[in-house]
């Protein structure tokens, strides 16, 4: 139930940060596509790290775990 309310909270985060990269995007038209979707994934991958984090604190698995479980992805 905790993991659950953890990712619904995640994706409302990234959700937001999408948001705020198209905002940026349609306001300074700098941004292309490709630079919009790298920062999309850097976005992305950065909540995923902080979910990871969030779940092995709860779960009480070691960092290392996590590492192993990032370079893997």
């Amino acid at each position: 139930m905790i993991i659950n309310r953890l990712t619904l909270i995640m994706s409302l985060l990234i959700h937001r940060e999408f948001i705020i990269c198209f905002k940026i995007a349609a306001k300074l038209w700098i941004c292309e596509l490709r630079h919009l979707l790298t920062i999309a994934v850097l976005v992305l991958l950065q909540q995923m790290m902080l979910l990871l984090k969030k779940i092995a604190s709860l779960c009480h698995i070691p960092q290392l775990m996590i590492l192993f479980v990032v370079i893997c992805i």
